[in-house]
């Protein structure tokens, strides 16, 4: 687990309480976190907060690997189910368990074939030209209004 959180000690108690040697709990990473996700066979993104474009998403993306996201705020706009990720409803534990499961059965190749799919998105669709695009569309019709 990377990064810090005010449920860290029930986290680092529930793992110790449960015998759970995979889990590692790395704490906050500045350097080394954009391998860590390039080297994850997927990410979970169990997000409470209503984040409007989050990073988290499009950094996994970016770095071939598939997400496993909360449907809250824009994280479902940016999962294309089966295909670059999963969702599940936010909150729900079960589910969100279940869809771990789900994708900790897939095979490798599989798993990086979603996360392609999720790069490529991210290419397309978060380039410097398109964002220069989207600017200058912007201030166009800004200016059609004010003259």
């Amino acid at each position: 687990m990377a990064g810090r959180g005010r449920d860290e000690a029930l986290c680092r108690r529930y793992a110790e309480e449960h015998r759970l040697d995979n889990v590692k709990f790395l704490g906050f990473l500045r350097d080394g976190l954009k391998d860590l996700i390039a080297r994850a066979r997927f990410t979970v993104i169990p997000s409470e907060w209503y984040e409007n474009y989050p990073l988290a998403v499009l950094e996994s993306h970016a770095c071939g690997t598939a997400v496993l996201g909360a449907e809250i705020g824009g994280i479902p706009e940016l999962i294309a189910p089966g295909v670059d990720g999963l969702t599940f409803s936010s909150g729900d534990v079960g589910r969100l368990g279940e869809r771990i499961d789900a994708l900790s059965a897939k095979s490798t190749a599989d798993l990086r074939e979603m996360g392609m799919a999720g790069r490529e998105k991210v290419a397309r669709e978060n380039n410097e030209d398109l964002y220069i695009e989207r600017v200058e569309d912007v201030y166009r019709k800004v200016m059609a209004k004010t003259t």
